[in-house]
């Protein structure tokens, strides 16, 4: 099997591949039955009451062994519970949508207001898909210098291999 974004599981691009053209061929639950195969990622129907629309969203199950108390142990409202182990990112896809739009949003840890901004345009537009990029640029790096912008590997516009 293929080492596929640093998961080393049973799992290969392919395989990858396979469930994502599932889940945007429309066919959820073998999308969602693929993924169970290996990856923390599941198929999730939500229904927009505001504007009477539904997506399906593909997203990472949170890891909830992942606790971070924020070095306040007396204060609790801020404790984390759960995380993701991978922070590959999350698809929508708006099937009644007449749009072959496409809205994608980068980076969320690092230009955090490009999300909402994003989305809000998604939704405006009534696009069909939206697409939430991995967690940050520097999330992985090569060399042994730490996290820098100049040794991003996650970052296309800092990589070549990307390109």
């Amino acid at each position: 099997m293929d080492n596929f974004g640093g998961y080393s599981g049973n799992y290969s691009n392919t395989e990858w591949t396979d469930a994502l053209d599932l889940f945007f061929s429309m066919q959820f639950d073998q999308a969602d039955h693929e993924f169970m195969g290996g990856l923390p990622y599941e198929v999730v129907e939500i229904i927009d009451n505001a504007t009477n629309r539904n997506y399906y969203v593909l997203r990472e199950i949170p890891d909830f062994s992942f606790y971070d108390n924020n070095d306040t142990p007396c204060y609790t409202q801020d404790d984390e519970h759960g995380a993701f182990a991978y922070g590959w990112g999350m698809a929508v896809f708006n099937p009644n949508s007449e749009h072959g739009i496409i809205v994608s949003s980068g980076q969320p840890a690092n230009d955090f207001i490009s999300v909402p901004v994003a989305f809000e345009v998604f939704e405006k537009t009534n696009a069909r898909y939206f697409l939430l990029n991995g967690l940050g640029r520097e999330v992985s790096v090569s060399g042994s210098e730490g996290s820098t912008n100049a040794n991003s590997i996650s970052d296309p516009s800092r990589c070549s291999d990307h390109s």
